[in-house]
């Protein structure tokens, strides 16, 4: 089954661009992951949010693409920039 991932990045103070170019510069890769069906980032400056949109094939297209990305380091550059914990949601697609 189809499955929606909104994850929400509050950016540290300073870090708004920074975080918005790392996450557009990886864009391509996750559109070519096997089961991605659609990836988009999302920004709202004077909330100072960041939001990644994404739909996959199903969850185990999802948690591939995960793991892969853990071992890329992403998770952890993001990591540094980023004010709060991500909140990190997903839904399946009716």
């Amino acid at each position: 089954m189809t499955e929606a991932i909104i994850v929400t990045l509050v950016p540290s103070e300073e870090c708004f661009d920074d975080l918005l170019n790392l996450l557009s510069s990886v864009l391509p890769e996750t559109r070519a992951f096997e089961g991605c069906k659609m990836a988009e980032v999302y920004h709202n400056r004077s909330l100072n949010e960041i939001a990644l949109v994404q739909m996959w094939q199903d969850s185990e297209a999802h948690d591939d693409y995960l793991d892969w990305r853990a071992q890329s380091g992403v998770f952890d550059k993001v990591a540094e920039l980023i004010a709060e914990e991500q909140i990190h949601r997903s839904f399946q697609v009716v």
